[in-house]
């Protein structure tokens, strides 16, 4: 270097930052627990229900066959207008329950067991109609409500009909009349709520063995 020239200090370019690599896409949750526990039992899980009972006495067998006949109905079953075209069409039923033994030892030949599953799937499928009708037409103008079938379990034309029958005039009548004087916004539990709402006290708050099941 030349005498009286001063040295010039390198600078370094700046550095992109470096990139994460993407995650890995997060298994799927729904029914694991019950999985693990048909395998350590080397048997699906009895469901046992007791003479004029809706549901199991046993917390967990309540929880999985709240939580399993939820994930069957949102998945599989077709919200029809009305219960009585389940009983027209019992396949829907048979096909309800079908999947259901598959996760379950449901015994149908048992008629307090068969009436449970009646109760919770008419009770699902009337909280599912609920939660469509609120997300996909309340509140939405004629031309916003969609013509084809949001959800995969459902033809377009079930959809349809399905609209239709919140359209009628009378049942929008039959549904002011019966609403009740609130201002509050109030949803239907889902099954596994209202499992949770009935082992819950007000003094020692959800029971242990419901805790668990959960």
């Amino acid at each position: 270097m030349a005498p009286g020239v001063r040295a010039t200090k390198r600078v370094r370019a700046p550095q992109a930052p470096a990139q994460r690599a993407p995650r890995r896409p997060r298994p799927p949750t729904k029914g694991t627990q019950l999985d693990r526990m048909t395998k350590a039992m080397g048997r699906r899980m009895p469901v046992a229900v007791a003479e004029g009972k809706k549901r199991p006495h046993e917390p967990v067998q309540a929880a999985k066959f709240a939580s399993e006949a939820g994930v069957i109905i949102r998945d599989n079953v077709p919200v029809l207008p009305h219960w009585k075209l389940y009983k027209k069409d019992d396949q829907h039923y048979k096909n309800f329950v079908g999947k259901l033994s598959g996760r379950l030892a449901i015994n149908t030949n048992d008629k307090p067991t068969d009436d449970a599953c009646t109760d919770v799937m008419r009770s699902g499928v009337r909280q599912r109609r609920y939660r469509l009708k609120q997300k996909y037409f309340n509140g939405l103008s004629a031309n916003e409500i969609s013509k084809t079938s949001p959800v995969n379990c459902m033809s377009d034309e079930q959809w349809r009909a399905l609209v239709a029958k919140w359209s009628d005039p009378k049942n929008m009548k039959h549904q002011r009349n019966n609403a009740e004087p609130s201002t509050d916004t109030h949803e239907e539990l889902d099954v596994v709520e209202a499992f949770t709402s009935c082992h819950t006290s007000s003094k020692h708050g959800l029971s242990e063995p419901a805790r668990e099941a959960v």
